[in-house]
């Protein structure tokens, strides 16, 4: 098949959901499918993460030149002054930024003529359908993060107007996919008999560091926004820390919380324990030295990053109500659910010093940790997007995929 997948930023970008588009693309090159990423990303690069090279990247985005330059100026000031928030200023945003995209991926789609498009993510929806009948005749919408925040207008008001384009746009789609099975009851009834649950790969280790040779370390990965509360995890780690003087706390990620969450780790006195890496291309050595994995997040679609520590032994320790997380991680198992108590920080602190506390308990979660990921491998996945294409493909429009 000539399969064309669409997303909004992609070339350098860090993202769980990047990661993913990599490996299922590259998946799909290598079972001799012709595949093809769409982005509006404008400058010359390369994707964060490894793209099979049979992959082609095609940069949809509007030439430079007066026009674009004074789009972006009117953009970034919009922006500035907190008017994309609002109807009118969300609505000059898109029409000065947006709408020469929507036009270059309805005009490339139509000379491509793809057999299937794969839109990941609300960006890549709004800009795969919107405005551009024709082409792909059969268009799949990949939902990567639970669908309350992917298609409630009221859960993040930035970019307002863009944000609807991508809600109104997902009606468009012939079949729809979700990363676990719980997602599809946050659907509307018309779009859940339109979709299925897809989950993301998780590559399997073929060398899980021995327990002995490990760390007594504490990782997070993750974006350092607002909502992954990593200022929560290190309040936490202030209070158990005193009497752990062993143990370390290494935060892997970046994003815009960065400075406050420095500031923070200096204000609790935390800077001889606790330390911001960065960006990390190598998370294997990663997994490898660390013991335990916290990922307090208030939600999220499927966490690579606790996906890859479970598979490599790394325990992982969140909240019981974090949708996804809770989906992977199982509490007693390969790692601890905190329940949501009204005190989250003490109720994070009490089952952070247990573990700690405890190295048996931790090392008996590590060792059922790759054993619980095996059905995320990546030949079974891979075998439910096959099936799932060749359903677009052999059966009529408006049909509903199986499974």
């Amino acid at each position: 098949m000539k399969i064309a997948f669409s997303i909004d930023r992609f070339v350098g970008v860090t993202g769980g959901a990047e990661r993913v588009l990599c490996m299922i693309a590259s998946g799909l090159a290598q079972r001799g499918h012709m595949v093809e990423i769409l982005t509006a990303d404008p400058e010359d690069g390369s994707p964060f993460y490894s793209l099979d090279p049979a992959v082609r990247i095609v940069r949809l985005s509007p030439s430079p030149g007066l026009r674009s330059r004074l789009a972006g100026k009117i953009n970034n000031a919009l922006h500035r002054f907190g008017l994309t928030h609002k109807w009118t200023g969300s609505y000059l945003a898109w029409y000065f930024t947006r709408r020469p995209l929507h036009r270059l991926f309805k005009t490339y789609l139509n000379q491509s003529r793809p057999d299937v498009g794969i839109a990941f993510m609300r960006g890549g929806i709004g800009l795969m359908v919107h405005g551009a009948p024709g082409f792909p005749k059969h268009k799949i919408a990949s939902l990567h993060n639970m669908p309350a925040e992917e298609l409630d207008l009221r859960f993040d008001t930035r970019f307002l107007y863009q944000r609807l384009i991508g809600i109104q746009a997902i009606k468009e789609f012939d079949w729809i996919t979700v990363l676990s099975p719980g997602f599809l009851d946050g659907l509307s009834p018309e779009l859940r008999a339109r979709a299925c649950a897809i989950p993301n790969i998780i590559s399997a280790s073929e060398d899980v560091t021995p327990w002995d040779n490990r760390e007594s370390l504490v990782v997070a990965v993750s974006r350092l926004v607002s909502n992954k509360r990593i200022d929560m995890l290190i309040a936490a780690w202030a209070n158990v820390v005193g009497r752990f003087p062993a143990w370390r706390l290494e935060i892997y990620g970046q994003g815009p919380e960065a400075a406050t969450l420095q500031a923070r780790i200096a204000d609790l006195g935390l800077e001889s324990s606790v330390r911001l890496m960065g960006v990390t291309r190598d998370i294997d050595t990663i997994h490898g030295r660390a013991r335990l994995m916290a990922h307090p997040s208030a939600f999220e679609g499927f966490p690579l990053a606790v996906g890859e520590a479970l598979t490599r032994g790394v325990p992982v320790l969140g909240f019981a109500d974090c949708p996804g997380l809770n989906h992977l991680v199982q509490d007693g198992v390969n790692g601890r659910l905190v329940p949501p108590e009204a005190d989250r920080v003490a109720a994070l602190s009490d089952v952070l010093a247990e573990l700690l506390a405890d190295p048996a308990q931790l090392q008996s979660l590590g060792e059922n940790g790759p054993s619980s990921m095996s059905p995320y491998a990546a030949e079974a996945i891979l075998d439910q997007w096959e099936a799932l294409l060749q359903e677009v493909m052999h059966e009529g429009e408006g049909s509903a995929p199986r499974g």
